[in-house]
């Protein structure tokens, strides 16, 4: 105990334990942020998700330097919540609550891992391959497909404005559409995809993944990976990182119906998708269940607030509820400890 003492006094376990108190502050404090101005807007509402993860990663050592006394005795004794008191109590008087949330942590390590690491590194790996798979002549394995799907391409990208990706076509059956960044950006749809789609739905699911490629010349969640990354042992991050992901989605879907003046279409096609997901019949294991579930939800989610839109639904986007939200969160985290 006298280990974990010391080490709860020292700067990297201020930061840890205080770091991770400081984001479930934030959290709390941009959910009721949200729930009292009525805020719709996902891109004021990822602007919280981020505050909640950034906030606490330069609030602490500001706070230092402001007060380098700030972990003593004397200021914990009128701080709003004492992190030192209660992390040394004992859970059924023989575990430790310390050891209850390192075990946390070490989960959420485990998470990041394998549910955000890896899966950036996979897909960073894979579109290097699809780019490097091309032939000496330029032509991919899309030379193959039938003119038909070529033309089902052409025909929803025609009456679209503005500079148009590369959009390469893929031979699976299933529902598959997604973006691929870098010098040369592209958008991969599958024939099965183009079989399921009428024009205009194809259009709205292209104009989502364009307005994707578009959004990473302003890498606002690529700038916030990074920080993520320093947060990796930090649950409540973790947390807000997906659901600042989530609104991603939704910016997404208004840059595409602005694109294309059709949220309907956006809407029939995500509503195909929970079609033909298959989810149900697929014999899978209980962590990929769960992941398909999110996915619905989300989508399902993305179609309400496409509904909105096309009747017209009020949004409250004020900055100073953004305001409020930081200097609330900061104010409060001064004498969290």
């Amino acid at each position: 105990m006298e280990t974990i003492y010391y080490f709860l006094n020292s700067y990297a376990g201020m930061f840890i334990t205080q770091s991770v108190l400081h984001s479930a502050v934030a959290a709390v404090m941009a959910d009721c942020s949200i729930a009292a101005w009525g805020i719709t807007d996902p891109v004021r509402r990822q602007s919280m998700r981020i505050g909640v993860i950034l906030i606490p990663i330069v609030a602490f050592p500001i706070y230092q330097i402001i007060n380098p006394e700030r972990g003593g005795l004397h200021f914990r004794l009128d701080v709003l919540l004492d992190s030192g008191g209660w992390l040394l109590m004992k859970l059924w008087g023989h575990v430790p609550v310390i050891a209850f949330i390192g075990l946390v942590l070490g989960l959420t390590v485990i998470l990041f891992l394998f549910q955000e690491l890896l899966p950036v590194v996979g897909h960073t790996a894979g579109s290097l391959m699809r780019k490097g798979g091309k032939g000496d002549d330029g032509d991919d394995e899309s030379a193959e497909i039938p003119e038909r799907y070529d033309q089902a391409v052409l025909m929803a990208l025609g009456e679209m404005p503005g500079e148009k990706p590369e959009v390469v076509i893929i031979d699976d059956e299933d529902l598959v559409v997604f973006s691929s960044t870098g010098r040369v950006p592209a958008v991969y749809v599958s024939t099965g995809l183009l079989d399921s789609l009428d024009r205009e739905q194809l259009k709205g699911a292209i104009a989502h993944e364009i307005a994707h490629i578009r959004r990473t010349r302003r890498p606002v969640l690529t700038f916030l990976f990074v920080f993520r990354v320093m947060m990796f042992f930090n649950p409540v991050a973790l947390f807000e990182f997906r659901r600042a992901v989530q609104e991603e989605e939704e910016i997404c879907d208004e840059e595409a119906v602005r694109t294309t003046g059709n949220p309907a279409a956006l809407t029939s096609a995500l509503e195909r998708f929970l079609e033909g997901d298959g989810h149900a019949q697929t014999d899978e294991g209980a962590v990929a269940r769960i992941e398909d579930y999110s996915q619905d939800m989300l989508i399902r989610t993305r179609i309400k607030r496409l509904a909105a839109l096309d009747a017209g639904g009020p949004d409250s986007s004020g900055r100073m509820s953004l305001l409020l939200f930081v200097a609330g969160t900061v104010i409060v985290n001064y004498f969290v400890v």
